[in-house]
């Protein structure tokens, strides 16, 4: 389930469905403009920094002997989120508010995991990083238009 969602992964980033961000701003538009390209600029890079950082999630593997480097991930993780909910304008509140759940969610799954290791706390561990992969994308594809043509394509490392 671990490489399905680590391949999944891959295979969205490969397509280009994850958007970077360019500036539209021309050298006449207004301080408005500008500073609305700067705040689109921002979000983009933010959703960006998190797919990053899900893909290298998602690439860690979920056992007893991984919880180091997956907690150090997602701090890293909850750090992007955080970023994207701050940038995030309020055309986006709803995925931003289930982007926060969900990286909540995933927190008190690896807590609970590292608590009390079994395969059930640990196959929750990775049912919630697959919903916060899921809410990331969708919000990445949501932004999409509004961050002009790079693509960001991040990759999963192991």
């Amino acid at each position: 389930m671990h490489r399905a969602l680590a391949s999944g992964l891959l295979v969205l980033c490969v397509s280009g469905t994850l958007a970077g961000c360019s500036d539209d701003s021309s050298p006449g538009a207004d301080k408005s403009a500008a500073a609305a390209s700067s705040s689109t600029a921002a979000l983009c890079g933010s959703v960006a920094d998190l797919q990053e950082s899900l893909a290298v999630l998602a690439a860690l593997p979920v056992n007893g002997d991984g919880f180091s480097a997956l907690q150090q991930t997602i701090g890293v993780v909850q750090s992007d989120v955080s970023a994207v909910v701050d940038d995030v304008k309020a055309q986006f509140e709803e995925q931003s508010d289930a982007l926060s759940a969900d990286a909540s969610a995933l927190e008190d799954a690896v807590g609970q995991a590292i608590d009390q290791p079994s395969p059930a706390t640990l196959s929750a561990v990775v049912t919630a990083v697959g919903t916060l992969v899921d809410t990331s994308t969708a919000l990445a594809k949501d932004v999409a238009p509004d961050c002009g043509n790079a693509t960001a394509q991040p990759t999963a490392t192991s």
